[in-house]
């Protein structure tokens, strides 16, 4: 039996139209008293379609999306991050600030779930260090000194963003004498290593002291997964075969690291 292309198009209109209201109805039952805005900065094409889900992400959940993509002024492209999430901080009640090429692995996880009332700076795991392209913040003096801190180190220190990140988490939450003690470790090993070092005797004091100042370190890989390979940064990998290969699960959040995916259009509409 042949359909005719009114017909078929009003089958189309149908889907869309049970895609939109179950898309309403998972809104109205998860959408959150609190106001959560995601930040990214980024002005490189390559990286829209990551941007576009992650804005089809936050209006499943009610968030507010600031993608900035014009320079601050900063000497280091990578610190332009900074004033992105100033401009916004107290917008929101929370500030989640992602890197342009994290991209969302569960749609269903919620910002809601990772938040509470006793932290104003929540950092995530990456391997040993603490990860730069992925943090919540909420409006504070402590997030204030946060962002002070990161970006006052200047020159000073030559390794990257995520080393000035480490400093700044570990003079607010275990104070400036313990933090600058490790970061002599840089000065004692060359190349990596003494950026691994430095790290490592933050991240493991931060990891066993009952006392953060408001830091909170989420533990684990479920929240932020490095996927960081020359495969996926040198030829174009689908989101899928990504997924598949992460082997992903209900804990999984947020993926990073791989800068040549390729998403489907039901995956840009958070469809899947």
């Amino acid at each position: 039996m042949k359909t005719s292309s009114k017909s078929a198009l009003l089958v189309l209109t149908g889907v869309a139209c049970i895609f939109i209201v179950e898309q309403t109805r998972f809104l109205q039952k998860t959408k959150s008293p609190l106001r959560f805005g995601i930040v990214i900065y980024s002005d490189k094409e390559e990286y829209l379609p990551y941007i576009q889900r992650w804005s089809c992400y936050a209006r499943l959940h009610g968030y507010r999306l600031h993608h900035e993509n014009t320079s601050f002024g900063v000497e280091d492209v990578r610190f332009n991050k900074i004033p992105s999430i100033r401009k916004h901080l107290f917008e929101e009640d929370w500030i989640m600030f992602i890197d342009a090429d994290s991209y969302v692995l569960n749609i269903s996880k919620r910002l809601e779930d990772y938040v509470d009332n006793t932290s104003d700076l929540i950092v995530a795991m990456r391997g040993i260090e603490i990860a730069s392209g992925y943090f919540l913040i909420r409006p504070s003096t402590l997030a204030n000194q946060f962002l002070s801190l990161w970006e006052s180190q200047g020159r000073a220190f030559v390794n990257s963003d995520n080393e000035h990140l480490v400093l700044a988490v570990g003079i607010l939450a275990l104070g400036r004498d313990y933090a600058l003690n490790c970061y002599e470790k840089v000065k004692l090993k060359p190349n990596g290593d003494g950026y691994r070092a430095f790290a490592d005797c933050v991240v493991e004091k931060l990891k066993n002291s009952s006392n953060t100042g408001g830091v909170k370190i989420l533990q684990g890989t479920g929240p932020w997964r490095d996927y960081e390979t020359a495969e996926c940064n040198i030829q174009n990998t689908s989101f899928m075969s990504l997924k598949e290969q992460l082997s992903v699960s209900s804990d999984d959040f947020i993926g990073e690291g791989c800068k040549k995916l390729t998403f489907s259009a039901e995956e840009l509409a958070c469809v899947l």
